[in-house]
């Protein structure tokens, strides 16, 4: 049997792929969508007529074409040892509601997945990224785990940073789940 994937209609792509006051949202929204419908490669963000997200800045052009390997996973024992070591950050993309209703991993923060572009961004201020998280900003090489609920928007998140760049990205797989399946362990 022969599934149909759907296909991206002229409208659809205009809507959601053009850089406007809502980018980081609607790149969300699309990065969704196209998870869905099993369409992750050949995602070219931002056609050549996008325009600025935000005056006085450049057009951002990302694509998950950029991604040549599988993003790596990390197990329980990797993040139980990030206390150990500062270098690496460790990124919860859920939303802030979440965080409050759940709880979060020790020594992550967080940026919701709507925000990573955004936050992530070249432009973003190392002084700004430090005063709102408390961490430094971490550079195109620095480790950058990311974490969820359940791993999929990790995962999502982590293809989204490879795209922008960063070399170094990694996701947790069972992410805050697994986290507390073994905290209760132990």
């Amino acid at each position: 049997m022969i599934s149909k994937v759907p296909r991206l209609s002229r409208s659809f792509v205009k809507r959601y792929v053009n850089i406007n006051d809502y980018a980081v949202r609607d790149f969300a929204i699309a990065s969704n969508n196209l998870w869905n419908s099993s369409i992750q490669q050949r995602v070219s963000l931002c056609p050549n007529k996008c325009r600025p997200w935000k005056t006085g800045m450049q057009n951002m052009h990302y694509s998950t074409e950029k991604i040549r390997q599988p993003i790596p996973g990390v197990e329980y024992g990797d993040i139980k040892d990030l206390p150990n070591h500062p270098e690496k950050l460790l990124i919860d993309v859920r939303e802030p509601q979440e965080l409050l209703e759940t709880g979060k991993i020790p020594t992550s923060i967080n940026i919701p997945l709507e925000s990573v572009v955004q936050v992530l961004a070249e432009d973003v201020k190392p002084q700004r990224f430090q005063s709102r998280y408390g961490r430094g900003k971490p550079s195109i090489h620095d480790e950058i785990i990311f974490t969820c609920k359940l791993g999929k928007r990790a995962l999502k998140a982590a293809e989204i940073a490879s795209a922008m760049g960063y070399t170094n990205v990694k996701y947790y797989p069972g992410s805050w789940e697994d986290w507390v399946e073994n905290e209760n362990k132990h």
